[in-house]
């Protein structure tokens, strides 16, 4: 008796399939507090209770990932900053319990989550730790960059924007200041309105963390990478890469928004829970109204400057990148470590050290010089040995 080979094939797929998946990471903490709730709980009603917080949870992340898709006379912008990148790497155990120096890439998708990820619109603003912080004031800067060099199709009327809630980057008043400024003075004429929307936590997988993952993949196929041009190369071949001081500048969003901005309990509307703010564009200003829902708008829109304050006076300031730092930083390596001091400059940040500060270092940044020579000394025994 012939027997072909899908029949073999057909009856071991429906009996012996057996399959192993990988670990889930990154998991939503609610979604995996119910279920171990549910597997203790005994009661009918409490399960019921439980199974319909549950639906409701997942039915506001779909709602979420509903609005990434594509809407007419709709522009669409997603960013998140991706997890700190080591400088050094080595392969070397001692380099995992020094303190290294963090190279930071905030990434910026221009289209829906449908669309194709291109150099063409993935673009990567990259700082070291060294040129500013990985805060408020730093995503606000490169976010304006993009938009205020972005081409928008004239018959674009809305900008929606989607972001993970970290407070000390996104969800922020120096952020919303930023946007309201744009909207007002630097947008486009026909750009009317710009939606930021924020998910529910634990369900915020947006279009920059594909990029992520396609730059992390890379970089685990190579075990050194001792100057910022390594990470560079690799993030390159998946995105449009802007370098701070370079291709974008550092600009005082704090200063300006704590001058002409309330304080967000003084907001009115809900600041913490809201997930949409909404600009509207007017003549001399810009309201904001905060919703708590994805699908139903029922909150107010009203301006949110102080008395006597108008979003067209905040002009705010081009930030130095640590200049009084540089001279600083080669005087005292010079002093303890003078056969090393031109190498560590060169792998660790790929910067030219002035021969001297002609700015007086001021105490906030002393502390930022010593923490960076304690760094920068704890591996010198690494580039001795490279």
């Amino acid at each position: 008796m012939h027997v072909k080979l899908s029949y073999f094939r057909k009856y071991v797929n429906a009996y012996y399939n057996s399959a192993f998946g990988t670990p889930l990471t990154d998991c939503c903490s609610t979604c995996l507090r119910t279920k171990e709730q549910l597997k203790i709980a005994t009661s009918l009603d409490v399960r019921q209770k439980l199974l319909t917080e549950h639906r409701v949870h997942i039915a506001k992340a779909k709602a979420f990932f509903g609005l990434l898709k594509t809407k007419l006379n709709t522009s669409y912008f997603s960013f998140d900053c991706q997890k700190n990148l080591a400088l050094p790497r080595l392969p070397n155990q001692a380099a995992y319990f020094s303190q290294q120096i963090n190279y930071n890439n905030f990434t910026v998708v221009a289209g829906t989550s449908r669309d194709k990820l291109t150099p063409r619109n993935v673009f990567s603003y990259l700082w070291t730790e060294i040129d500013s912080r990985k805060d408020s004031n730093t995503i606000a800067s490169a976010l304006n960059h993009t938009l205020k060099s972005f081409d928008f199709d004239p018959s674009i009327e809305t900008v929606r924007l989607f972001a993970d809630g970290c407070g000390g980057q996104n969800k922020n008043t120096n952020m919303m200041a930023m946007l309201a400024y744009w909207l007002l003075e630097e947008s486009p004429k026909h750009i009317r309105q710009i939606e930021l929307i924020f998910p529910i936590v634990g369900h915020s997988f947006i279009p920059p963390d594909r990029v992520f993952g396609l730059i992390e993949k890379d970089i685990k196929k190579i075990s050194v990478i001792v100057e910022v041009s390594g990470y560079d190369d690799l993030i390159r071949k998946h995105s449009t890469i802007r370098k701070i001081g370079i291709d974008w500048d550092l600009f005082d969003w704090r200063t300006q928004t704590k001058r002409a901005i309330k304080l967000p309990s003084s907001w009115h509307f809900e600041f913490n829970k809201a997930k949409r703010f909404i600009f509207y564009k007017k003549e001399k200003n810009v309201l904001i109204q905060g919703e708590p829902n994805y699908c139903t708008d029922v909150g107010k829109a009203s301006s949110v400057c102080k008395k006597n304050f108008s979003l067209s006076s905040m002009a705010p300031k081009k930030l130095t990148l640590g200049k009084g730092l540089r001279g600083g930083i080669k005087a005292l390596l010079t002093t303890f470590f003078p056969n090393t001091t031109e190498k560590i400059g060169e792998v660790f940040l790929n910067y030219t050290f002035t021969k001297s500060s002609s700015k007086k270092v001021m105490p906030h940044q002393k502390k930022t010089l010593m923490r960076t020579v304690a760094k920068m000394s704890r591996m010198i025994p690494f580039f001795c040995e490279h």
